[in-house]
């Protein structure tokens, strides 16, 4: 899989949770990412006349 992120504007983002990816028991799970997230060896992303904040 691969994303192309073009002239955008990404703000206000934040990795919340907790536990890494996969929630575990008694957890929200999460806090891996903010506005772009992959997870695995095998994506490829592309970000040009962007702005993430």
């Amino acid at each position: 899989m691969s994303w192309v992120v073009l002239n955008s504007v990404l703000t206000y983002n934040s990795a919340i949770g907790r536990g890494a990816n996969a929630a575990r028991p008694g957890t929200p799970g999460g806090g891996s990412g903010g506005a772009i997230y992959t997870d695995g060896n095998l994506f490829t992303v592309r970000i040009a006349g962007s702005t993430l904040r």
